[in-house]
This record gives C-alpha cells, structure tokens and sequence, in this order.
C-alpha cells in the first residue's frame, strides 16, 4: 500500500485504498519503538476499538500504524484524530 493515501496524526497514521466491489480489509501494526509487548498489545487493543466504533462500515482496505506515543493519547483524541484522518484520507483518494 505504498502508493495509497496516507494521513499522520500524532497517535497512528491512516493508509486507505478503496475496495468497491471487493472486500474490506483492515490491519494494524505496532513497532517495539511504541513499547514493550504489553504496551504494543494496549496498543493495538485500542486501534481495534477505534476500527470497530469508526471504521467497520468503510469498504477500503485500510491499516493502522501505531506511532510512538500513542498510548499516552486519552481515547476521546484518538477518536477525533481518526474521523479527522478518514475524511482526509477519502479526500485524497478521490483526487487521484
């Protein structure tokens, strides 16, 4: 997905590429940079939770990259950051 739409926020970054037609698929990635196992799981647990609540409906292929400090972001900022990001992102997906 190197070439898809990509938007940055202070907790993950969004890469989307529309699927119309096909199936949706969504994945998450965290590095040891974030963290030791247990926060790398935390981690990931809440990228999950923000996927269920916002992404679900979406027919895109779709990754979440944890970034170093995201598990210091209360979840209501996450949440903010990943309508803001999706809405960026389909943006840029449209222009290309």
């Amino acid at each position: 997905m190197n070439t898809a739409p990509k938007w940055v926020t202070p907790g993950f970054i969004l890469q989307y590429r529309s699927a119309p037609g096909g199936e949706a698929h969504l994945g998450y990635t965290v590095s040891r940079k974030v963290g030791n196992a247990v926060c790398r799981n935390t981690v990931k647990r809440r990228l999950r939770a923000l996927a269920a609540l916002h992404l679900s409906s979406e027919h895109a292929d779709m990754v979440l990259i944890g970034r170093p400090g995201i598990d210091k972001l209360p979840f209501q900022q996450l949440e903010k950051d990943v309508l803001w990001a999706l809405r960026r992102v389909k943006q840029k997906a449209v222009s290309l």
